[in-house]
């Protein structure tokens, strides 16, 4: 069987990257030609005629032919988001996904073109990367492939390209790795977690040909990148690989390795790729898209978005077959029949898109909630020290029968926990806290420090303890003791109650007779 031809093209502003490669057996590709120019300053790229003319020109001067080829996309071109839906339906995803990209969109949503590819899902969600271009750009690259006699087969950012270059097909098993892109006129970063895109940003590269220079560029923006990532998620990465220029990549290594902690390779070659000696250091991203469309890859393509399945394809042939077999006898009748069709289908629509732009604020406004009631609970601990020290000063007589030397105070806080039983509708909030103050003391005889603690113990605020066999002798009265008392009221009520100044029995607390 003849080898199938692929060519990828990445028009920059201030170059041109194509690859031709021949796809063999076991997804395996033999790169043909290779195309790396800068574009002269001569050339007017919103001229649509002049840059196509151009184009066709230094793809004949490579032997590339006309044909169908994957276009190449800069990260600045497009916004990358990963988004969680709240649904695990297939046929809901596209409808969903462009509903919550237009939120984030910095242009225009009405002319905004999305797509999206699943990463992963559970029970009750799915987590896609979802991608969004200006349908301007996407008419002017069809417009200058016109033009060089080309048709347009994809058109994907060239960041998952580099990420099939490290992971042909997703593989859950296959490292965590960020990938370094200098191959092109900026720099993108891609982290592959399970194989699959999780993060993509891109940075500016400085315009000089120093790959000293070029490599310091690069380490500033691995760090901000790595800073960013790390603030979005704690998933392990074990590798870095940088692909580009080999003396800037070289220059870059040993930075980068210092910055992030992490192996730090450069990628040179690939086990399915064969360069036949050519330089491939400009086009490896180009080259993987080619690979990812070889071997299956989940992709984005702007070119050909995931649209949502018309389920009501089905319904609308058989109504459409009845009516035309009452047409001739009830016209007046099919008619309005249509007219009343059409005002349901609008309204079905119309709910339908109100119900699926509702969703993502229904779920703000209940993780608001659940935000508040968690900071009003958690606010409700906030024991009052002094009134406890002012309590136990009030129970303290004259200095002459009872001194306290030390009080310590201690507040457990387990901070405030919100557990759902299975099985439940609404889940259950608790703020687990305990209370403790350490007394140190001394009396003039056992029997003044024991009526000061059964003074509170019979208050019934406080659970009295004594840490182990009384001192000896304190430094102003003779007897010296320990006592922890632990609590659940955050601050104690009026009281009055003291031990007796002259020794005698304490009564109760008047207050708290009928607790």
């Amino acid at each position: 069987m003849a080898a199938r031809h692929a060519i990828a093209i990445d028009f920059g502003r201030r170059g041109l990257r194509a690859v031709r490669v021949d796809h063999q057996r076991g997804h395996r590709q033999v790169v043909r030609e290779i195309v790396s120019t800068a574009i002269p300053g001569t050339l007017d790229r919103d001229d649509i005629e002049a840059a196509g003319r151009w184009l066709r020109a230094c793809l004949d001067d490579a032997d590339i032919g006309r044909g169908r080829a994957t276009i190449a996309i800069s990260r600045e071109d497009l916004i990358i988001k990963r988004l969680t839906l709240p649904t695990t339906e297939a046929q809901e995803l596209p409808e969903m996904t462009r509903l919550a990209m237009q939120r984030e969109l910095a242009f225009n949503p009405d002319g905004a073109v999305i797509d999206f590819i699943p990463l992963s899902s559970d029970d009750t969600k799915t987590t896609v990367l979802a991608g969004a271009i200006p349908s301007e750009i996407l008419d002017r690259i069809r417009a200058i492939a016109r033009e060089a006699g080309l048709s347009v087969a994809r058109i994907s950012p060239r960041a998952l390209g580099a990420a099939a270059l490290v992971s042909p097909v997703p593989d859950a098993s296959s490292p965590n790795q960020m990938l370094v892109d200098i191959a092109g006129e900026r720099i993108e970063f891609v982290v592959i977690i399970d194989g699959l895109v999780h993060f993509a940003r891109a940075g500016e590269l400085p315009c000089t040909s120093d790959p000293s220079e070029i490599a310091a560029a690069v380490v500033t923006e691995a760090r901000r990148t790595w800073m960013s990532f790390r603030m979005g998620s704690e998933d392990p990465v074990h590798r870095v690989s940088v692909m580009g220029d080999l003396a800037v990549v070289e220059a870059a290594l040993e930075p980068l390795h210092d910055v992030l902690e992490l192996p730090v390779e450069a990628i040179t070659h690939h086990d399915l790729i064969d360069a036949g000696g050519r330089d491939m250091d400009g086009v490896w991203p180009l080259a993987g898209l080619l690979l990812a469309d070889a071997t299956g890859r989940p992709t984005i393509d702007f070119a050909n978005p995931t649209k949502a399945p018309d389920l009501a394809a089905r319904r609308r042939q058989l109504v459409l077959g009845v009516v035309g077999l009452l047409i001739v006898l009830l016209a007046g009748g099919f008619m309005l029949a249509q007219i009343r069709l059409a005002r349901l289908d609008a309204a079905v629509d119309a709910a339908r898109t109100r119900y699926n732009a509702g969703i993502p604020d229904r779920i703000r406004y209940k993780r608001d909630v659940l935000k508040l009631r968690h900071l009003e609970l958690w606010q409700t601990v906030r024991p009052d020290w002094l009134a406890h020290l002012r309590r136990l000063a009030e129970l303290e007589p004259d200095e002459d029968r009872i001194v306290l030397d030390r009080w310590t105070g201690t507040l457990d806080f387990g901070g405030v926990q919100y557990s759902k039983p299975r099985g439940a509708t609404e889940g259950e909030w608790t703020v687990p806290y305990a209370m403790s103050i350490v007394l140190d003391g001394e009396a003039n005889d056992r029997a003044m420090a024991d009526r000061f603690r059964d003074v509170l113990v019979n208050g019934r605020r406080y659970i009295a303890q004594t840490t182990g066999p009384d001192g000896s002798a304190g430094r102003r009265l003779p007897f010296a003791f320990k006592l922890i008392l632990t609590t659940e009221d955050q601050a104690p009520p009026e009281t009055t109650t003291v031990v007796g100044r002259d020794g005698a029995e304490p009564k109760a607390d008047p207050t708290e007779a009928g607790s």
